[in-house]
């Protein structure tokens, strides 16, 4: 019953979003988006096809929904490679292909809806997945207050991050449109690698929920935090020390602003890493509503405020700074409502991930600096070779000063089992 109502709920939010941003888009990009002279219809088919591939996801988030809660993360593992393959390939197609642009865009509706699909035929074998016709108001109002709920928080990420977008194309130019594209290409990256964590650790929070242990509860959320911080700040510290070197391997040319946004991007991913721990607390308790409210308000706070800055005539790198500020004032503000909300502890959220994070970073920022100044790579080989030490000692270090007795011997008996 929850799965099929579930699927009814994410039809009708996939179709509202996909509405509004079609609006939205309509109306903005070909009046107030600065472009290339005839760009303009390309742009607005890369812009269908983007709104079309939103409304597959959306869709079809119930089926992933249900094989997390199986918990078949070799499934996981595998479609991810396979996805990552096929995204490679477009690459290689655009070599070849004509009208580079509508073709990426074709191929990669294409490439969601085949794994998309993928995930639907594996979710079938499982018996909350076989469609009917059934129908509870109860369960509909009360997974329509969560879907409605989740559904605004993530609109205000979507519109903040966007936002941005289009607020740094009004004082930039496409040219700093390039860069924030390239900057967000690493970010995706990044986040497909730290991501696994948060869906790894859902069903572990919802089976404490179930059970109403809230100091286990809540040492999980903690535990969530203090790893997928560890896991981004060791992703993005080689990407922070050799940004320049390793945009020069990768592009012919590199965009003005390209540099430091990709810098501010992953410091911006560094602070959001925590909020992961927080949002499975309050989705597996399914109270969402003033969460999201407190959440959505603070985060669309970016927008005025990247506005202003660059109308001050700041540099538009000002307008990730803002964000990276607001995200600050998010997670305080999150954390506090989970206290009030939950009875989450503050004071053991300070001392057992805060504390921690902070040294930890100091300590990070202090062997990345010592990097960047005496370990030059003067080549392709020997930046992933220096990358690949400074995770290394990164790794070292937190495993020596960072983990807690349990983490570690967490690790341990993973290893032993290995």
């Amino acid at each position: 019953d929850i799965f099929n109502i579930s699927l009814y709920i994410h039809i009708v939010l996939g179709l509202v979003f996909g509405i509004l941003v079609y609006i939205f888009g309509s109306l903005y990009i070909p009046h107030y988006l600065v472009l290339p002279e005839g760009a303009l219809d390309t742009v607005m088919f890369v812009f269908y096809c983007t709104v079309l591939t939103s409304i597959i996801t959306i869709i079809t988030i119930p089926y992933d929904s249900v094989i997390i809660a199986y918990e078949c993360f070799d499934f996981y593992a595998i479609i991810s490679i396979l996805d990552v393959l096929a995204r490679l390939g477009i690459l290689y197609v655009l070599w070849i292909g004509p009208d580079v642009l509508r073709t990426y865009a074709i191929l990669i509706v294409l490439v969601t809806l085949i794994f998309r699909l993928a995930h639907i035929i594996y979710a079938t074998r499982f018996a909350e997945c076989k469609l009917k016709k059934i129908w509870s108001k109860q369960i509909f109002k009360e997974l329509a207050g969560f879907s409605w709920w989740n559904f605004l928080g993530n609109t205000a990420y979507f519109l903040t991050n966007e936002g941005v977008n289009f607020i740094i194309n009004i004082f930039g130019g496409v040219v700093a449109n390039a860069a924030r594209g390239l900057a967000y290409q690493v970010k995706t990256a990044v986040t497909q690698l730290a991501g696994n964590i948060g869906i790894a650790s859902r069903p572990y929070i919802s089976e404490a929920v179930a059970t109403k242990d809230k100091q286990t509860i809540f040492n999980y959320v903690t535990m969530v935090s203090r790893a997928m911080f560890l896991m981004v700040s060791l992703t993005v510290l080689p990407i922070l020390v050799y940004t320049e070197q390793i945009l020069d391997i990768w592009l012919v040319d590199v965009p003005d602003y390209t540099v430091a946004f990709v810098q501010l991007v992953m410091i911006h991913m560094v602070i959001r890493s925590p909020q992961t721990g927080i949002d499975l607390l309050f989705s597996s308790y399914g109270k969402m509503r003033n969460y999201q409210i407190v959440q959505s308000i603070i985060l669309l706070g970016a927008l005025p405020l990247a506005y202003i800055l660059l109308r001050a005539n700041l540099s538009v790198n000002w307008a990730f700074i803002g964000m990276c500020i607001i995200e600050l004032f998010a997670l305080v503000a999150i954390v506090i409502c989970a206290a009030k909300e939950l009875g989450f502890s503050i004071i053991n959220y300070i001392q057992n991930f805060v504390i921690g994070s902070i040294t930890l970073s100091a300590v990070f920022t202090f062997i990345g600096f010592v990097f960047y100044k005496f370990i030059i790579p003067s080549n392709a080989l020997m930046v992933l070779v220096s990358s690949v030490l400074l995770v290394i000692v990164g790794l070292s270090l937190s495993y020596i000063m960072y983990l807690s007795k349990q983490e570690k011997a967490l690790i341990k008996s993973f290893l032993k089992k290995k």
